[in-house]
């Protein structure tokens, strides 16, 4: 009703000279599905002023159809307040249920009759059925309604109307095993600028586990590769003394700041614009928060943007888990996301080599997108050189991302270990 091109629509048919009578899914709740839900809240006396309006262009009758049983009554007599038209209805019985319509056989023919009576009572003038409903069940309203005449019986106002139905009081809050309402989702307000990397499934795997609340509470925390700050910020909202968030790219560190002002926890982010190949750490982190670009790439193909090419995908993961030995505290612990399409064993060999050890906190799946599928190619050649893997689901690919918990094991050797093969399977 709210777009004018259905009265231009309407025109343009009576033009033709043809009878023209018009037919709406409506309720006195307004628009509402075959199933009875509804699209809306009431929509007042617009349904009914673009009845008058119909009268007034010539339209023949006007009906409502292809809705619940339930949802008729008070329909009728509403609308004539609005219009001399004749009136009908036409609802269903029964619903879709797949690709096949599933029949309502509580309603048999001597009851949708009963229906139609009480419909006819309200002032309808044009009975009859939409989906579901058979010829028996119109034969047995025919017979009904036979020698009756339109009523000006007035239903009384639908409960749901008046506020009175049990769910219009406010619904007891979803919270989670500390307590926390999460319905919505306490999420930290952030702006994504123009450039900065938009946080990815594995971004949020991430955020999901610092979102526990007490981790990094009153810990030096460190975010490697922080975006636009969706990490920094919330290890701040969990009451870190300090959080010093590192990105190779100058904006993402300025758009983690302004989020961190956003959300009253300036005063506990610092900022640092760091190519993590050139940077010497000069102090270490009781937590770590990385979720890192993780992208097998052919080396043949152009570079394009910050970020390096590289065969295997996990050049920038592998120089993080070697520099990690002088990062983490004795008891540090660093949260580190990890795709499938890049394989355990070189993860674990890194690990063991710089005296560390991790286990699976988390996983969750990470649809390709387009950008993944461009290196489709190079990620299947990948696959087939190490025990890196992704799903198939249908024509849907799906990576796994893990987020490791990596700790310090009871022998760690202070500094990074050094460089090895360029193989990295």
């Amino acid at each position: 009703m709210r777009d004018p091109e259905i009265f231009e629509t309407v025109e343009r048919l009576l033009e033709t000279g043809l009878p023209v009578w018009l037919s709406f899914r409506r309720c006195r709740h307004g628009v509402c599905g075959v199933f009875g839900q509804h699209w809306g809240p009431p929509e007042g006396d617009l349904f009914g002023r673009a009845a008058g309006r119909f009268e007034e262009m010539g339209v023949g009758a006007l009906a409502i159809n292809c809705l619940p049983v339930d949802h008729v009554p008070g329909m009728i007599s509403w609308l004539r307040d609005f219009t001399d038209l004749p009136l009908g209805v036409y609802p269903n019985l029964g619903h879709m249920a797949g690709s096949r319509w599933r029949f309502d056989e509580k309603i048999d023919p001597a009851a949708y009759a009963e229906l139609g009576l009480a419909w006819r009572e309200e002032g309808a003038q044009i009975i009859g059925g939409c989906c579901g409903v058979t010829p028996e069940h119109i034969a047995a309203l025919a017979t009904t309604v036979a020698d009756t005449k339109p009523g000006r019986k007035r239903p009384p106002l639908d409960e749901r109307l008046l506020g009175l139905e049990p769910d219009a009081s406010p619904a007891e809050p979803w919270s989670d095993e500390q307590g926390r309402v999460v319905f919505p989702l306490p999420f930290p307000k952030l702006m994504v600028d123009e450039g900065v990397f938009v946080p990815t499934t594995g971004s949020y795997l991430v955020w999901k586990t610092l979102f526990d609340g007490t981790l990094g509470r009153e810990q030096a925390c460190l975010d490697v590769g922080c975006g636009c700050g969706i990490l920094s910020v919330q290890l701040a909202l969990n009451g870190a003394a300090r959080v010093h968030a590192i990105d190779i790219d100058e904006s993402a560190v300025a758009n983690t700041l302004a989020n961190g002002f956003r959300n009253g926890v300036a005063d506990r982010l610092t900022g640092e614009t760091v190519d993590l190949y050139q940077w010497e750490p000069t102090e270490r982190f009781d937590l770590i928060a990385a979720s890192l670009y993780q992208m097998p790439v052919d080396p043949y193909e152009e570079p394009s943007g910050h970020r390096p090419l590289d065969y295997w995908g996990r050049n920038l993961l592998d120089h993080f888990i070697r520099l990690l030995p002088r990062l983490l505290t004795e008891d540090g612990i660093a949260y580190v996301m990890q795709l499938s399409i890049l394989g355990q064993t070189q993860t674990g060999r890194l690990l063991a080599a710089g005296g560390l050890k991790a286990k699976v906190v988390d996983f969750s799946f990470f649809p390709f997108g387009p950008f993944f599928m461009q290196n489709k190619g190079q990620i299947d050649r990948v696959e087939q050189l190490s025990d890196a893997y992704h799903l198939r689901f249908a024509d849907e690919d799906v990576m796994v991302a893990y987020l490791l918990e990596v700790t310090r094991s009871s022998s760690n050797p202070d500094e990074g270990v050094t460089h090895d093969s360029d193989r990295s399977a």
